[in-house]
């Protein structure tokens, strides 16, 4: 059993389809199952630009190349934390024997939420600084930055930049 997940993939013929439903199984356990409405509304509710979440749903669904890279990004961001490998292979043994979900939106709004789920908690760097003002009062600015794997990744860390109490 290997370690890298290159070599993981590569060795299961993992293909689109089995990668998708890898990340749409793993995003239900991780949601306890909340449906693509209910992902949805919170990914809006936590986005800065809340008009961005239909416009990147829309791009994924639409460039199948995005879909995948993104949900490579998500996988390899979770095969990345040692304690969540055997997870994942339980979830591409089980992907492997079921028949794929066919509609893409479904799997484009799971995958942009795995990377929901990533991006809050992948912060790189925040900065709280407390100044006062001259009329007296105090006025705290946090300043949140993400990591940037991909350009793609990047734009949708720019969606969820905004984070309760920020």
């Amino acid at each position: 059993m290997t370690d890298n997940l290159a070599e993981y993939l590569s060795s299961h013929d993992i293909d689109f389809d089995t990668l998708l439903q890898v990340i749409r199984y793993l995003i239900a356990e991780e949601s306890s199952d909340l449906t693509v409405e209910e992902m949805r509304d919170e990914m809006i509710a936590r986005a800065a630009e809340p008009d961005q979440i239909a416009y990147v749903i829309g791009r994924i669904t639409t460039e199948p190349e995005r879909l995948e890279e993104l949900a490579l990004w998500v996988l390899a961001s979770l095969w990345a934390e040692h304690s969540r490998r055997d997870q994942l292979r339980v979830l591409v043994a089980e992907s492997e024997a079921k028949m794929p979900v066919v509609e893409v939106g479904i799997l484009a709004t799971s995958v942009l939420y795995g990377s929901y789920l990533l991006l809050t908690r992948g912060v790189r760097r925040t900065e709280t600084t407390v100044k006062r003002k001259a009329d007296g009062t105090y006025e705290i600015r946090t300043v949140t930055e993400y990591t940037d794997p991909t350009r793609l990744v990047g734009y949708i860390a720019s969606i969820f930049r905004r984070l309760p109490g920020s």
